[in-house]
């Protein structure tokens, strides 16, 4: 009895060893997955720290970026705002200038009205001064020649008054430098002034008629017209010369511009428009060139030698 207690104990124990490893074998693994879930969690802690970290980096940069942009926005803003400045300093120094020039043309307008006011005057005072005047051409020069004494008696006879009365009607007598006379190797020409515009009148009058002549020699009588007068007249050419082909009559104003007797009335050209206008009335368009048509003898002579003749003539009194 006793041996078969022992052995059912033994056998008791020994299942009661087995059944506590197999308890034991079978919890072992049951241990495992909190072991796992720690170590996500602490994974998982990791990510999220991890993931804090980089988004405080991005904001941090962000904020950095942001900072940055800020400074060089408002440093780009600035300089604009600068840029703006000068351009309007830079617009308004254009506006000043444009009121400037504005005014500075407005005062050139008025100086270029005065000089031409001043001009016109000028050639008022020499037409004055030359309206007792007339002028001769192609005497031959001589040495230590003496033209009062020369001419006086001449003239005198020309116009069939007394030699012995007429000297006193001479005012002043000379030759003047002329660079036309000077390059054609050509004798200069004379200019008398007269005591009376009645005596001038008279020898011209008398030109048209008959011819002077002085040793020999055919000698041209001008009236004296300034130089500036006569190269205005140079440009109303073409107008001359259909009015003497026409046989209009005609005679120039006494600045600028020719007065022409046309059906019974008169009209008056004062610039090259109006000169081509009437010739296109007249039913003819202008012909280009300078025909110069030399006939000899008073007004004639005196128009043609106006085309002719040099605009800078200097008078020098002998």
């Amino acid at each position: 009895m006793v041996v078969g207690t022992r052995k059912t104990t033994l056998k008791a124990s020994s299942n009661t060893l087995t059944n506590s490893t197999r308890r034991t074998s079978l919890n072992t693994p049951t241990k495992a997955p909190d072991l796992d879930e720690t170590m996500m969690d602490e994974i998982r802690k990791m990510l999220q720290e991890t993931n804090m970290e980089i988004q405080k980096s991005k904001d941090e940069l962000k904020a950095e970026f942001k900072k940055d942009l800020r400074i060089e926005l408002g440093e780009v803003t600035t300089r604009l705002d600068k840029i703006d400045d000068d351009l309007k300093k830079v617009s308004g120094k254009v506006e000043k200038l444009e009121i400037d020039m504005k005014k500075m043309e407005t005062k050139v307008d008025t100086l270029y009205k005065d000089q031409q006011e001043g001009q016109e005057s000028i050639l008022k005072l020499q037409l004055k001064q030359r309206e007792n005047c007339l002028k001769l051409r192609g005497l031959p020069e001589n040495v230590n020649e003496n033209l009062y004494t020369l001419l006086s008696p001449i003239l005198a006879k020309f116009i069939g008054e007394s030699e012995t009365l007429f000297p006193w009607e001479i005012d002043r007598i000379y030759r003047i430098n002329s660079r036309i006379a000077k390059t054609r190797r050509l004798p200069r020409d004379i200019v008398i002034y007269f005591v009376r515009k009645q005596t001038k009148e008279i020898i011209l009058r008398q030109s048209f008629n008959n011819k002077l002549l002085i040793e020999g020699k055919e000698i041209t009588i001008l009236r004296d017209i300034p130089g500036k007068i006569l190269k205005r007249r140079k440009e109303y050419n073409f107008l001359i010369e259909q009015l003497k082909a026409r046989k209009i009559l005609y005679k120039w104003d006494d600045l600028d511009g020719v007065i022409v007797t046309w059906k019974q009335r008169r009209v008056r050209l004062n610039s090259v428009e109006q000169a081509r206008s009437f010739l296109t009335e007249l039913g003819k368009e202008p012909e280009k060139g300078n025909k110069k048509d030399k006939e000899k003898g008073g007004e004639e002579e005196a128009e043609e030698e106006e085309k002719e003749e040099e605009s800078t003539e200097e008078r020098v009194k002998k």
